[in-house]
């Protein structure tokens, strides 16, 4: 993924630096205000690609959020909005804010990581930086691109087609439709082929290989499973999981 430029708001030291920390170590250019002030004056400034904001920046809820966007025409600044133990109301609110998300603190670094990256890979964003359009075919290394950023791409572009997953002796291959998995295979040599959620989470586990995604026609009648298919995201969150309760269970064996 390209660098972006990301605004953070808030007024918390350790927060900032946090954050600032994570998506520096991801090549973005990160500027930081501590208050709506700066922010108004760093917008105006240079519009960042995202902004990533306490959602509890003053008394009035998140009518601050609709000020630092109403001077800026038809362009739209995505925002990830966080909050300590926010009010139910608050996080009702935050949900309900077009093209952010939201986020309580303290938070996981790698569902951080994904939140931020679905926002900055999202068609929005990518028409905003007037970027030119991305090629139906998609290839490479997953030494450049990981398989999770690879799904959260075709995700936010609802893209259909396949994705071919190489290593060494291992094929896997996985068919997407409007930016959902249908299906997945996982094909050892001298193996039988295995298609199963368990073939998602071992080719997501992949950190070397190459891929290719053709684009195709959508293939719901082909590969069933889920009628509507499997949300991108979600596997990646649930993958995060099972690796963190696996460390737990070798910590407690240890």
């Amino acid at each position: 993924m390209s660098a972006f430029h990301i605004l953070v708001v808030d007024s918390d030291p350790w927060t900032v630096k946090m954050v600032t920390s994570l998506l520096s170590r991801r090549g973005h250019r990160v500027v930081v205000a501590h208050d709506l002030s700066e922010a108004e004056r760093q917008i105006s400034l240079c519009v960042p690609d995202l902004l990533i904001a306490d959602a509890q920046l003053d008394d009035e809820g998140l009518g601050w959020l609709s000020r630092l966007r109403s001077e800026l025409g038809q362009r739209v600044l995505p925002a990830l909005l966080l909050a300590e133990s926010p009010p139910p109301s608050l996080r009702l609110s935050a949900l309900r804010v077009p093209h952010s998300d939201f986020l309580d603190k303290p938070f996981r670094f790698d569902e951080f990581d994904l939140r931020v990256e679905r926002l900055l890979l999202s068609p929005l964003t990518s028409s905003v930086r007037e970027e030119p359009s991305r090629p139906q075919g998609l290839q490479g290394t997953l030494g450049e691109l990981s398989l999770a950023s690879i799904l959260l791409l075709l995700e936010a572009e609802q893209k259909s087609g396949v994705l071919t997953v190489r290593q060494q002796s291992a094929v896997g291959r996985l068919w997407c439709a409007a930016g959902r998995l249908l299906s997945a295979e996982l094909t050892v040599v001298g193996e039988r082929p295995e298609r199963s959620l368990d073939a998602v989470f071992a080719l997501l586990s992949w950190q070397s290989g190459e891929f290719e995604f053709v684009a195709g026609p959508d293939q719901r009648g082909e590969h069933r499973g889920d009628d509507e298919g499997l949300n991108m995201t979600q596997l990646v969150l649930l993958l995060a999981q099972r690796q963190d309760e696996h460390e737990r269970r070798q910590a407690v064996a240890v």
